[in-house]
């Protein structure tokens, strides 16, 4: 697996000048130095990022313009009221997706759905409610995890898995991620498929 061959264009201080060039307005105070987001080469801004801690990255939301001013953050259609009603973990794996690349998500893709046929096809499993030998019920340190036993809308919480729900056209979710086997803890709020449960236990 590689890195994407893709060239960002640097970061350029808004309204910085060459040296010696703020000497004719000696003594007027400087502005504040703003951060200009980053683009692609065909011009396109970077996607932006989750929020930071620092209020300096210069990709997220709040860096941008899109936390503080209500206004779009470079293009994206989440303004600074909606982005905080959008969970953290769900942000966190939009940014894997963007950081893997297409490339990278299909080639893990492949090998995602040999390990998820191999462990329906160990198990007899065919759908939620036909789920043949799998166990109904998993025990992972102090905590529980139930199969979900009807078709559902959850997907696992493991960020390659998550990074292979987001990049899913609609169909296919709607078609095939509903059978899946998903896991559901009873302490947390967080879902694992069978692929997954396997790799915590084994």
């Amino acid at each position: 697996m590689g890195y994407q061959n893709r060239k960002f264009t640097q970061y350029k201080k808004a309204g910085a000048g060459k040296e010696g060039a703020g000497k004719a307005g000696a003594g007027k105070e400087d502005k504040e130095t703003v951060l200009v987001r980053p683009k692609l080469n065909d011009g396109k801004p970077t996607p932006a990022a989750a929020p930071c801690f620092s209020a300096t990255c210069g990709l997220c939301a709040t860096c941008c313009g899109g936390g503080g001013g209500g206004g779009n953050c470079c293009g994206s259609t989440i303004t600074g009221n909606d982005i905080s009603k959008v969970k953290e973990k769900d942000r966190r794996y939009s940014d894997m997706s963007k950081l893997m690349g297409k490339s990278l998500i299909e080639e893990y893709r492949g090998v995602y759905i040999n390990r998820l046929n191999h462990w329906t096809k160990s198990r007899g499993y065919t759908d939620p409610q036909y789920y043949g030998l799998a166990p109904v019920k998993i025990k992972y340190n102090e905590e529980t995890f139930h199969l979900y036993k009807k078709r559902h809308g959850e997907a696992c919480d493991d960020p390659y898995c998550r990074a292979l729900y987001n990049s899913e056209n609609e169909y296919t979710l709607k078609k095939r991620y509903v059978k899946y086997p998903i896991y559901k803890s009873d302490k947390r709020d967080i879902r694992l498929c069978g692929v997954c449960m396997d790799r915590c236990i084994n």
